[in-house]
């Protein structure tokens, strides 16, 4: 019998740890206070606000980039190409060429023996 009653006891007491950790539990989800619940709801929602305000402008940023560097790269072809012409200018060989087609094309002028004909029935 006494290892009964020891029985008994023991699940008594343990029911008694039990229902006084569930109190305790209780007392603390009323102590909670509202105010601060709600602060940190209104907090947590506006970060999460501001880092999709944050991704968005990020992305504008980004695109307004890449649309820069397609500009800057367009820039640099036509520069390089320009470049290109002035290095084939300044090459011996063609700067004879160039300059007689400057001064024939651009400024009139001929060689002494040579004929020109130009057609004045064009507007």
């Amino acid at each position: 019998m006494r290892s009964s009653n020891r029985a008994a006891a023991s699940k008594t007491e343990a029911s008694r740890k039990h229902s006084y950790k569930a109190e305790k539990l209780k007392l603390k989800k009323k102590k909670s206070n509202p105010v601060g619940n709600f602060l940190k709801t209104m907090a947590a929602i506006a970060f999460i606000v501001w880092c999709a305000f944050s991704f968005v402008s990020t992305q504008s940023e980004i695109a307004g980039k890449r649309s820069e560097l397609d500009a800057l790269k367009e820039r640099t072809y036509a520069l390089e190409q320009e470049n290109e012409e002035y290095l084939n200018i300044l090459s011996e060989e063609n700067e004879r060429d160039f300059m007689e087609r400057i001064a024939i094309d651009a400024l009139g002028y001929a060689y002494p023996n040579e004929r020109r004909f130009i057609d004045t029935t064009r507007n």
